[in-house]
């Protein structure tokens, strides 16, 4: 059950998250490993003083992003990966209390018992 869980978890954080940009832009932006560094990078470039930097939404061509375009992204894809891998610590959480019956109904995108699903939005809502 916590390999299920586990692997649904990647996936989503993989999948990615639709951004709206300061600049009127929006789009999807994929969280492979691969693109997570990229745009670890871009955002620490931008951190360092850069003015914009190159990077390209879901399907889109590569362009100029501005500053504030790319710390919006990184802090969507933030907020998407701590989503995900806070849901799926309680989900595991669950599973490890639960019973071998109620397994079956321990799957990703169930919702939380009330005491874990109260734990996840304190923890969420304290980093913002």
């Amino acid at each position: 059950k916590l390999s299920e869980l586990s692997t649904a978890c990647n996936a989503a954080i993989v999948a990615g998250c639709d951004v709206t940009l300061p600049s009127g832009t929006s789009g999807h932006i994929a969280l492979t490993d691969e693109d997570q560094i990229n745009l670890t990078t871009a955002v620490g470039a931008v951190n360092q003083g850069a003015e914009g930097y190159p990077y390209h939404l879901n399907g889109q061509l590569c362009a100029i992003y501005p500053a504030a375009d790319i710390l919006a992204m990184g802090e969507a894809a933030t907020a998407h990966k701590l989503y995900h891998t806070t849901y799926c610590n309680h989900l595991m959480a669950w599973a490890r209390r639960a019973t071998a019956d109620e397994l079956e109904g321990i799957t990703y995108g169930a919702e939380l018992p009330t005491d874990l699903a109260a734990n996840m939005e304190a923890i969420l809502n304290a980093v913002g």
